[in-house]
């Protein structure tokens, strides 16, 4: 129908970043089929993006009344409103509005994915992970499903049925590189050293972003004392992008480890000369580099790292929850529940650290 080959060419102009030439081809599908939901979904989708909000939920609503008798495409409206919800920091109505989307067309792969979202960033990772697993037995070529049912079995400790699925969603987005950074730190948390720089490797070969996954390797080096092939990996890493905090911070502790301590100290001072133009950028290396020492058993230095990073940052709301984290293994529940009131007053908006809170409560 021409309804369907405008909303084709529109999908196309879309794919190719055309967003101006994409709502011309959904307007032009709607003048034939006003019915036609799915176009009214793709426009409130152009208008999200662009952060007009009301224009977003009028025409996914819009779909919603079109999609009377289309299952798929009311569970897709309803989904869409539950995503502006979310954005809102209204989580109980997005959460809602998910669960009103599987009851609209339990096969609709989309719902499952949100909604597992949601509870994994709330770490209620049990639900997280019947939300993914839906997802992936509705959808096994997905790729989100398979990587995020894998990254939440891998939290709960599941390490031979989070392998599978971080596997699989690999091979189904090879370009993607979250997926071979955590079936990497899974490989690494057995010991499997080899499999973890082979994966790495082939993040490298095939990922569309190759920086994080080069300092993984790095750091995975490292922990093996294979110092020179750590310090290759970090040095073509600050080579993409010279000064950064991130990587003079691990290549500080590299040093470090090595027994270099001028070597060390003049990546650290490096960083410091970086922290008048980029404050946040600082903390959050320092926040990593805490994270380093914390992993090591380093618990006063960890500590002191993050102080250091609320001191240039008070804002960075990462090092609240790391040095929070650090006083809960170190059963310190009173100095725990401190900063997580600090970091509820830093980010009044943020789930996260209000689920924190009333844990620590």
């Amino acid at each position: 129908s021409y309804a369907l080959a405008y909303f084709q060419i529109g999908e196309l102009l879309k794919s190719q970043g055309d967003t101006n030439g994409a709502l011309e081809q959904y307007r032009r599908t709607l003048r034939v089929d006003p019915a036609f939901a799915d176009a009214y979904i793709q426009i409130g989708g152009i208008y999200q993006d662009s952060g007009d909000l009301a224009r977003a939920e009028e025409n996914f609503n819009q779909a919603l009344t079109a999609a009377v008798n289309d299952p798929r495409a009311r569970a897709s409206a309803v989904t869409r409103l539950g995503n502006l919800e979310s954005l809102q920091g209204n989580t109980d109505r997005a959460i809602a509005r998910y669960q009103e989307a599987q009851q609209d067309d339990p096969q609709f792969v989309g719902s499952y994915l949100q909604l597992g979202q949601i509870y994994l960033a709330q770490e209620q990772l049990d639900l997280a992970a019947e939300q993914f697993t839906s997802a992936a037995e509705r959808g096994p070529a997905n790729a989100d499903a398979q990587f995020f049912l894998g990254q939440v079995q891998s939290r709960l400790g599941q390490l031979d049925e989070a392998e599978t699925h971080l596997q699989e969603a690999i091979r189904l987005a090879p370009a993607n590189p979250r997926a071979y950074l955590w079936l990497g730190q899974l490989y690494e948390t057995r010991s499997q050293f080899d499999q973890a720089a082979a994966i790495y490797q082939q993040g490298l070969e095939q990922a569309d972003d190759t920086h994080d996954i080069r300092l993984a390797l790095a750091a995975a080096y490292r922990s093996q004392q294979s110092y020179d092939q750590a310090l290759e990996q970090f040095n073509a890493a600050l080579e993409q992008t010279p000064d950064d905090a991130d990587v003079l911070a691990e290549l500080g502790v590299t040093y470090q480890a090595m027994g270099d301590q001028t070597q060390a100290e003049e990546a650290f001072n490096r960083i410091a000369q970086e922290a008048a133009s980029d404050p946040g950028k600082i903390a959050q290396a320092l926040t990593k580099l805490g994270n380093t020492y914390r992993d090591r058993g380093e618990l006063e230095a960890a500590e002191a790292r993050y102080q250091e990073a609320l001191d240039t940052d008070p804002s960075y709301l990462g090092t609240y929850l790391q040095l929070a984290f650090l006083y809960q293994q170190q059963d310190r529940p009173a100095d725990a529940l401190a900063i997580y009131e600090r970091a509820v007053e830093v980010a009044p908006d943020d789930a996260e650290s209000r689920f924190k809170l009333g844990q620590a409560y």
